[in-house]
């Protein structure tokens, strides 16, 4: 079972998958979609006509230079990253330019948070503002949950960032809830992902609507059918936890499901604050939780689930892959948590950026591990996953017994 730690964004980033086999997805897609290799149709757009380069790095911001360009042209903001997007002939012109030397694994790697999330700025948010994208990007990432083999998926989003006049929120909610009911192979689950970007009375502003966002939403069935909590994410450095508690008080009130990032970046202190002032179910990452053995027992004791996410850890932090040369990067701590019967799971953070799958997170993991990962180690993650869901207890209770009739057979006909 994987999952969504987003680094926000459409934390399709940043999605809890359970099945064998930051923020977001959309940006995946966006290179290696089904418009790999089309030609260049010149006319489509201004600036299609007049192809403009991506400008500076491949982590600089462009919501500054978006404006600028919508401003000249007299459109939409909305409309440039589309159009800035039909100027590339084919997909792997479009990855060379996001990533640049990051579409080499050796580079890739302990780069920090800024330059991480600065990979998504021509995607997420910037294209899911227009109702024919999100429904796309959703329907083909669906699609691709199904061919892994996934059974059941936790969706992050951030409605209010795709929002606009000719989109609001509760549209744009509609839209995804609609996606989510056409796809009935999947069991499926919805987190509002609270961002702490931005100071910290946009911050506070951004969790109000959120909620507010919810409570408009309460008569509608959909919602009340995948809705499952919040999922509070970016840069903890930016805001902790016990600046946050006074917001999400309502959250904690109306009893709904909260996973909080802590420990990616910042010490242990942070996860403490997450459990402590914001009651967190879960932790997204948790890297430093090692640092506290106390915290760790309490951990052991609540049932707290840990979200890892091996690629973009190892991208963001840095940890050595056994796969690689020694650079005497730090040793990932999954094993440590694993030996320590913690409730662990692998997710995929933002596979857009990190350019990983579910799949590929199993296998991520067992390349920051010394020795590998078994087998059973493997199916002990996908359980954890599955055993942290945030998913009503008597429906959690049927899945957890299909898993285990699937393993059972997979067992006697030894196919593991």
């Amino acid at each position: 079972m994987a999952q969504a730690s987003a680094q926000g964004g459409f934390a399709l980033s940043s999605w809890r998958g359970a099945g064998p086999g930051r923020h977001d997805c959309r940006r995946r897609m966006l290179c290696r979609g089904s418009g790999a290799g089309r030609a260049h149709q010149p006319g489509l757009c201004p600036l299609a006509r007049h192809p403009v380069p991506i400008p500076g790095s491949a982590v600089r911001r462009l919501e500054g230079w978006r404006k600028h360009q919508a401003d000249e042209l007299h459109v939409p903001a909305s409309l440039i990253a589309p159009a800035l997007l039909l100027t590339y002939p084919n997909a792997d012109a479009l990855s060379a330019s996001v990533f640049g030397d990051y579409q080499d694994e050796h580079r890739f790697r302990k780069i920090g948070l800024s330059a991480y999330e600065g990979l998504g700025d021509l995607q997420g948010s910037a294209l899911l503002c227009q109702e024919k994208a999100l429904r796309k990007t959703l329907h083909c990432f669906l699609r691709r949950c199904k061919q892994e083999n996934v059974l059941y998926l936790e969706l992050r989003c951030s409605p209010l960032n795709y929002a606009n006049h000719a989109f609001p929120a509760q549209q744009v909610l509609a839209n995804i809830l609609a996606e989510l009911e056409g796809c009935s192979e999947l069991e499926t689950s919805l987190l509002l992902i609270a961002t702490r970007h931005g100071g910290k009375e946009e911050m506070f502003r951004k969790i109000r609507e959120s909620v507010s966002l919810v409570q408009a939403c309460q008569q509608d069935a959909r919602f009340q059918k995948y809705f499952r909590g919040f999922d509070l994410a970016g840069d903890e450095d930016a805001a902790s936890s016990e600046d946050m508690r006074r917001e999400f008080l309502e959250i904690m009130q109306d009893c709904y499901n909260i996973t909080i990032h802590a420990g990616e970046i910042m010490p242990c202190e942070s996860i403490w604050q997450a459990v402590y002032h914001l009651n967190a179910e879960r932790i997204g990452h948790g890297l430093t939780l090692r640092d506290r053995p106390d915290l760790m027992n309490k951990f052991l004791e609540r049932g707290i689930g840990i979200e890892m996410c091996p690629s973009s850890n190892a991208q963001i932090v840095g940890f050595q892959d056994n796969y690689l040369p020694d650079t005497g990067l730090q040793e990932y701590p999954l094993k440590k948590y694993l030996d320590a019967e913690l409730l662990v799971s692998v997710n995929t953070d933002d596979p857009g950026i990190s350019r990983t799958s579910a799949t590929n997170e199993l296998h991520k993991a067992a390349r920051l591990t010394k020795g590998g990962l078994s087998k059973w180690e493997i199916l002990q993650l996908l359980c954890n996953a599955f055993r942290t869901a945030f998913y009503p207890y008597k429906q959690k209770k049927a899945l957890i017994r299909r898993v285990e009739e699937r393993l059972g057979k997979l067992i006697r006909e030894e196919k593991l």
